[in-house]
């Protein structure tokens, strides 16, 4: 099968890069990226891209230093751009492996923004793709994990493109014998203590005596199961939006009231996908989040679902935020402010409010109107955050805490960090902003001065 041809064609489809555009080459000088190195010098100069390799030298192994030395000459010789990395794993003792690859990959970005360039490619091939799949499957099997490598994804400022990786091992091997490359074997790749060797050097090599075209197969598996979930998850998104879909900041929702519970896993996967997709939710962590959204008992939870993001359902909502697990309370709206007269104001929930003399009550319909006999001696009026030890006159003359009505009126959490008060001069407060006024407030007032709250735009004139 001819390899140039097919990356030829490939790259002819897809439209990846424009002509000298810079492309940062991943190269290990294992075969499989000496091939895709070859490969890229040798398309036609329409789609041939600005070849920047970058090569790490990890130090693990006394090969590492000749195999620099070979891929400078290598692109000395060849006139390409080299980027060369270099790790110190003196001071890891554990977890090596997962380490080297953080490294790795740290630098291919450094190297992305010193020259410009917004595409990596890395030389993963169908052998790497089964692998993988047989890995997820032994380890979890997890539905969303078992799709394995994806040919594209985003990274840092740009994207990483495997464009090699319907190739098969075979005829990659096959590809740089006839083109008489030069490679170097990793020898750490043949030992038994890694769960990826032993799947490559002794399942796989029997699965294939049961089907040779086990690898293809296992990869095309890989493939179809992408395509089904990226099409449940179109499908889902067009769902939430019609949930009252909410992305903004660090913090994404949408109503579940009508969500089925057997919709819940693709939904939830989707919703947190609109975040990040450097985290993905675990079985255990699908079923724990089921259990908290089906429990009618219990209107609010939270959840920790890694080191930085979080679910909370509070009433008929479900949310996923980014927030340090040490600093739940860190974005409270902690300004405060005193009051100007006949100004309009906003607040974080949504609300626009002002308080006006009775010379200067605007016109219109508002959500809230409430009327207060002030004397001289309550000015200033100041808004401030509410507090849980805050508490408001009722009309019956008993008083109610902030906790509480919240509670009662079923604010959510997520709304109550940003819950406003308006209090008097000596800190009696006067009222809640858009949720309750206190037994001051009186429709007769005759030194009036009016609260108005409401959720439409307003200007001040």
């Amino acid at each position: 099968m001819n390899l140039q041809r097919q990356i030829n064609s490939l790259i002819n489809k897809e439209h990846w890069w424009n002509e000298a555009q810079p492309v940062v080459v991943g190269v290990s000088t294992g075969v499989d990226s000496m091939v895709l190195l070859n490969l890229l010098e040798h398309l036609p100069k329409l789609i041939k891209p600005r070849i920047i390799v970058a090569h790490v030298n990890h130090h693990l192994r006394e090969q590492s230093t000749i195999e620099e030395r070979f891929i400078t000459e290598y692109c000395r010789n060849h006139h390409l751009e080299l980027m060369v990395g270099n790790w110190d794993p003196n001071d890891i003792h554990s977890g090596i492996e997962a380490r080297a690859r953080q490294f790795r990959y740290h630098f291919f970005t450094k190297v992305m923004d010193e020259k410009g360039a917004t595409i990596l490619l890395t030389a993963h091939q169908a052998n790497d793709q089964a692998e993988t799949v047989l890995m997820k499957l032994i380890r979890s099997g997890n539905l969303m994990e078992c799709q394995g490598i994806q040919p594209i994804r985003p990274f840092h400022n740009g994207k990483i493109i495997r464009p090699m990786l319907s190739f098969s091992k075979n005829n990659i091997r096959a590809y740089a014998r006839s083109h008489g490359l030069v490679w170097y074997e990793d020898e750490t790749n043949f030992g038994e203590e890694v769960l990826r060797n032993r799947i490559r050097n002794q399942i796989l090599p029997n699965l294939m005596k049961e089907n040779p075209q086990v690898i293809s197969h296992l990869a095309n598996f890989a493939k179809n199961l992408q395509s089904e979930i990226a099409g449940a998850e179109e499908l889902a998104s067009t769902f939430l939006q019609h949930q009252d879909l909410k992305v903004k900041n660090d913090r994404v929702s949408a109503r579940s009231d009508l969500i089925k519970t057997d919709q819940l896993p693709i939904l939830l996967r989707t919703l947190l996908k609109k975040l990040t997709t450097s985290v993905t939710l675990s079985d255990n962590q699908i079923t724990e989040i089921m259990t908290l959204v089906k429990d009618f008992e219990k209107p609010q939870g939270k959840l920790q679902i890694s080191n930085a993001y979080f679910f909370e359902k509070s009433y008929n909502s479900i949310m996923f935020f980014k927030q340090s697990p040490n600093n739940y309370d860190e974005d409270r709206d902690k300004s405060s402010f005193v009051v100007k007269l006949n100004t309009w104001n906003y607040d974080n929930n949504g609300f626009n409010f002002g308080i006006f003399d009775k010379n200067h009550v605007p016109k219109g319909k508002f959500d809230r109107v409430s009327y207060f006999d002030l004397a001289t001696a309550q000015f200033p009026l100041s808004i401030r955050s509410g507090q849980p030890t805050d508490t408001i006159e009722l009309k019956n003359g008993g008083h109610q805490s902030l906790r509480r009505l919240l509670i009662n009126q079923k604010v959510p959490s997520e709304k109550r960090r940003h819950v406003k008060v308006l209090v008097d001069s000596k800190e009696q407060v006067l009222a809640i902003i858009g949720y309750k006024e206190s037994r001051k407030s009186s429709p007769s007032a005759t030194n009036g001065y009016e609260l108005l709250v409401t959720r439409k735009d307003v200007t001040n004139e």
